[in-house]
């Protein structure tokens, strides 16, 4: 995959991150609006409790996202991320070519543009392992930049499972509307 490809993928990720769960945002660009359809959140008691993503609308119209987790066994190299976007084409979703597996160990050490971003909210530790306790992204707000350039106008899946062992411990999966303003 070439950088800018990468780059747009992270992108869109971040935007994930940005408008996950429950209700409408509005990107800060005068150009489109992100509109969350649906949006699930699910993980396993034996790998974290207290599982959470609150938005809180503000005053200017964007809101502010939070993510809290009581993380009960220590996140190793042995957690995959594995992310996959749908396109809604003809009343149905269709895999789109944005994805990538990873150990979330790789992924936290190396990433240096969803992580960076969100770091400076969170507890989100420079590498693994990651302890058992709080992890948590507190009042995180995406900015402009956090959108490529011409994002598609059109519904978006974006799905993010968390394995250990070929075992699902965590989903998160979230319907979107990229739209103009």
């Amino acid at each position: 995959m070439d950088s800018s490809i990468r780059r747009t993928v992270l992108l869109w990720f971040m935007a994930t991150v940005a408008i996950t769960f429950n209700g409408k945002w509005a990107c800060e660009s005068k150009s489109f609006v992100v509109a969350v359809k649906t949006s699930e959140f699910t993980c396993k008691e034996a790998y974290a409790t207290n599982c959470s993503a609150p938005f809180e609308k503000l005053d200017n119209g964007s809101y502010i996202w939070s993510f809290y987790s009581d993380i009960k066994t220590p996140i190793n190299n042995d957690v995959m991320v594995q992310f996959q976007s749908y396109e809604l084409k003809n009343d149905q979703f269709k895999k789109s070519i944005f994805h990538f597996e990873k150990s979330i160990c790789t992924f936290i050490e190396s990433d240096m543009w969803i992580i960076k971003m969100i770091r400076k909210f969170s507890n989100i530790p420079d590498k693994c392992p990651i302890q058992t306790g709080p992890l948590n992204i507190v009042n995180f707000i995406a900015k402009e930049t956090s959108f490529p350039p011409g994002i598609p106008l059109t519904t978006w899946k974006f799905l993010f499972i968390f394995k250990l062992k070929d075992e699902e411990q965590a989903r998160l999966d979230v319907v979107f509307k990229v739209e103009k303003k």
